[in-house]
């Protein structure tokens, strides 16, 4: 059965569009009339539906029944990413959303390669939410992360980096006194907010910053890992020490 993404407030019984992306998708599949769909909103909300038309830009869906909500993740995680080159940050969002990832901040630092304002940022953004989307239709997962607007760093934590007062907040950081990831102690935390730089790392100006600002210095250990691999080895080992009765990303 295909698992299609369908933003949209469905009810039982009701005959309706595709949206175009998931209208595309069928397609591509070509799916033909009588073919079963499960479909998902992002939000919790999810039914099956089964084709009953197909138009050249079209597809129509009758919304056979709804499954009962599920229930957002109990324990989440930020990454605030400084950018990498164009194919790694979209490799990074597809996998991160995958191992789930609750919220993804692309950060333009000093060091950042990728420079991107204006109509191209918001180009890139609505690309890397789609990615996100196909990313959940393949993995199973429920609920899309959010990706917020890129922003700069200094930006970020003056605006957006405080909306959890509880959260364990980390920068990633090769430094000799920084703490290892293994004493960190994060069994019973509910949420972290993780911090990187790109390729390079953050400058030493950056670094003073979110030390300043209190964000805990943490090593992964001596290798030297791309800013891709690094993300996601976060979520691994988030969720390696999350309790065997929650389910992540779902």
């Amino acid at each position: 059965m295909s698992r299609l993404y369908c933003p949209l407030s469905l009810t039982t019984g009701q005959t309706f569009d595709l949206p175009p992306t998931a209208a595309r998708h069928a397609q591509v599949l070509r799916l033909q009339p009588g073919a079963s769909l499960s479909l998902f909103d992002g939000l919790g909300g999810a039914w099956q539906a089964e084709i009953t038309g197909m138009g050249r830009q079209s597809v129509q869906a009758l919304v056979l029944s709804e499954r009962e909500l599920s229930a957002p993740p109990t324990r989440c995680v930020t990454l605030a990413v400084g950018m990498p080159a164009n194919e790694r940050m979209d490799w990074l969002v597809e996998k991160a959303t995958e191992l789930g990832v609750s919220r993804l901040v692309p950060l333009m630092t000093e060091r950042t390669v990728v420079r991107l304002s204006g109509e191209r940022a918001e180009k890139r953004l609505a690309h890397w939410r789609a990615i996100a989307a196909g990313a959940c239709e393949q993995s199973g997962r429920d609920w899309l992360p959010t990706i917020d607007p890129i922003c700069g760093l200094s930006e970020w934590l003056r605006t957006g980096a405080d909306r959890d007062a509880s959260a364990c907040r980390i920068r990633l950081s090769l430094a000799g006194h920084a703490t290892p990831w293994t004493a960190l102690g994060l069994g019973a935390r509910q949420t972290l907010i993780a911090t990187l730089g790109p390729e390079g790392g953050f400058s030493e100006a950056e670094e003073q910053t979110l030390s300043q600002a209190g964000w805990q210095g943490v090593s992964l250990g001596q290798t030297v890992l791309r800013t891709e691999t690094a993300a996601l080895t976060v979520l691994a080992r988030w969720a390696d020490a999350m309790p065997s009765t929650s389910v992540p990303g779902q």
